[in-house]
């Protein structure tokens, strides 16, 4: 591991290499990074998987669509829309300013941090990247150390295709992370639990430093009494056990009304068992399922399922784990209470909670009373149920009669609130989220507004300055 005083002598090579060369490079440069970077994922794509298998056990084809899809998705839409993006946008001069024009011009931030997490190790460090190299910033990487082949073959993408003045991969723990924040970058985009993003942010705050903080969060399904239940069903369990639950986008509560209550938990009880398994044996040799990321974890969430069953959680399916396999059984808890230890935080992992109501006031009034999520999902075919999530509940995201799958779509900006995160990531966002908007104000020369603002103020700047106020 690098000591302090080699990163910050790396950080102050990158500085200088921004300043020389990316700060005044034309745009071209940055998509010629970006199709080389394209190039590299596709020409890797089964390295990719592979070290994807060997960190989380994810299967091929989860590692196409959740990890590989999105990034090149994101370059391929900053490959085609920079130039756009970059381009200097006029802004309307005010009665007030006449004479003047405005001008709103994006500069790159500088250099970047980039922080990644082991849940989605390939895609949201090479996501953010996109956006970095897009914006025309330099990068530090330093994924995370529990997905350890991923994270080398990270580093080796790096190497092949940047120079460590430009792009750098930096491995190590949670210490590397550490020194890293305290050091004076330009930007930091952290991927991670609420917990780190609140220490990432103070060290931040020690140099004015902007972030973007990706957190997750509980995210709650409603499923009102209109739903068609097999489709939410099928949509439900896909979204929570994909990646093995390991997903900031994952609904971690249900929230079904009493009257189809027992139908529903009978369809996700079948859903879950006929897709994943219904013993360990079974679910084990699943090749369609994500394993957890370590034994740690494994231990973390039987202990959370273990406790909240013995307060009077329900236990319908699942509920066992390996810890030597880094695996842990799909699990449906019913009847589970806001008290349980499995609802006091965010699971990460491979159990959904059911909770029933009466009415949606009470609904509402829960997921209000909690942090706010990521994501709020809604299950119905009730226009003014729909209307009322969408008025009365604050989240990043919200998608109705669907889980998890808007965030492959590069077009809407995605982050949280509060809890949830900070900032927004994706697209054209993603690129803002690294660059500066810079307004620049070219004043006539002939007769500037600005004499009207000195002193002295004649009878007729007097004059002047009411017909302007009367107009504003």
């Amino acid at each position: 591991m690098e000591n302090h005083h080699d990163l910050a002598e790396l950080l102050q090579r990158q500085q200088a290499h921004f300043h020389s060369t990316l700060k005044k490079g034309p745009i071209k440069h940055r998509i010629e990074k970006l199709r080389k970077l394209r190039k590299w994922v596709f020409a890797n794509r089964q390295a990719i998987r592979e070290a994807l298998m060997a960190d989380m056990h994810k299967p091929e084809h989860e590692s196409d669509i959740m990890e590989i899809y999105p990034v090149v998705s994101e370059l391929k839409d900053a490959m085609f829309k920079v130039r756009e993006w970059a381009r200097p946008k006029r802004v309307a001069t005010p009665l007030s300013m006449v004479g003047s024009t405005f001008h709103v011009h994006h500069e790159p931030k500088g250099c970047s941090l980039i922080l990644g997490p082991f849940n989605y190790p390939f895609m949201l460090a090479v996501g953010p990247l996109v956006s970095a190299i897009a914006a025309g910033c330099t990068a530090i990487i330093k994924p995370s150390e529990f997905t350890p082949a991923t994270s080398a073959l990270l580093q080796r993408m790096c190497k092949e295709l940047f120079s460590p003045e430009e792009v750098h991969c930096l491995l190590g723990d949670h210490e590397l992370a550490q020194s890293l924040t305290h050091l004076p970058f330009d930007h930091i985009f952290f991927t991670g639990s609420p917990e780190v993003g609140r220490r990432v942010m103070r060290a931040a705050a020690e140099h004015l430093c902007s972030v973007t903080l990706e957190l997750g969060g509980r995210n709650p399904a409603i499923v009102d009494e209109t739903a068609s239940l097999e489709d939410t069903a099928r949509k439900l369990v896909w979204g929570k056990f994909v990646n093995g639950g390991a997903s900031c986008m994952s609904p971690n509560y249900i929230l079904v009304h009493e009257k189809i209550h027992g139908r529903l938990v009978d369809s996700l009880k079948r859903r879950i068992e006929s897709t994943y398994g219904a013993g360990l044996e079974d679910a084990i040799a699943c090749k369609d399922f994500t394993h957890v990321v370590s034994e740690r974890h494994v231990n973390r969430i039987q202990d959370l399922v273990d406790r909240s069953v013995g307060e009077g959680a329900q236990l319908v399916t699942g509920g066992k784990g390996r810890p030597e396999d880094r695996f842990f059984q799909p699990t449906l808890l019913d009847d589970v209470a806001v008290n349980h230890p499995i609802f006091q935080e965010e699971v990460f992992g491979p159990v959904m909670c059911v909770m029933k109501y009466s009415k949606l006031d009470d609904a509402l009034a829960l997921i209000q009373n909690i942090e706010k999520p990521l994501a709020v999902y809604i299950f119905s075919t009730s226009e003014s149920n729909i209307d009322r999530v969408k008025r009365e509940t604050s989240s990043g995201t919200m998608l109705v009669n669907e889980t998890t799958v808007m965030f492959g779509h590069t077009g809407v900006p995605f982050g949280g609130v509060r809890h949830s995160g900070l900032g927004k990531a994706h697209g054209h966002a993603g690129f803002l989220a690294f660059t500066n908007e810079k307004p620049i104000m070219r004043q006539n020369r002939v007769f500037p507004f600005t004499l009207l603002l000195m002193a002295p103020y004649t009878p007729l700047k007097r004059k002047l300055i009411g017909l302007v106020m009367r107009w504003l």
